[in-house]
């Protein structure tokens, strides 16, 4: 049976803006591979830990599209690895479900 996540409130994530945000994966042997794409699509990243990185969501006249595209991101690259998840974690507070 599949791995279930609960959602990220779309407010904890609006209110990371212009900050960084945890992404958390279940999976900790494919952070790297997270990190590659998410550099690939331009986010900046900042400290790792073993199953998490920080992403900073750039602030400006798009902040809600940018906290979008990030969840957005980590749908596709979710989507070609049905098996791994990742989630935002704006606070440090939502863990990864297992």
């Amino acid at each position: 049976m599949g791995r279930s996540v609960a959602p990220v409130p779309l407010a904890a994530v609006l209110s990371s803006i212009g900050r960084p945000v945890r992404v958390r994966v279940d999976i900790p042997e494919l952070l790297p591979e997270l990190c590659e794409f998410l550099e690939g699509r331009g986010y900046e990243l900042g400290e790792r830990g073993d199953d998490d990185v920080e992403v900073t969501i750039a602030e400006g006249p798009r902040d809600f599209r940018a906290a979008v595209t990030l969840l957005a991101d980590l749908d596709v690259w979710q989507a070609k690895r049905s098996w791994a998840h990742a989630r935002l974690d704006p606070d440090g507070e939502y863990p990864v479900a297992r």
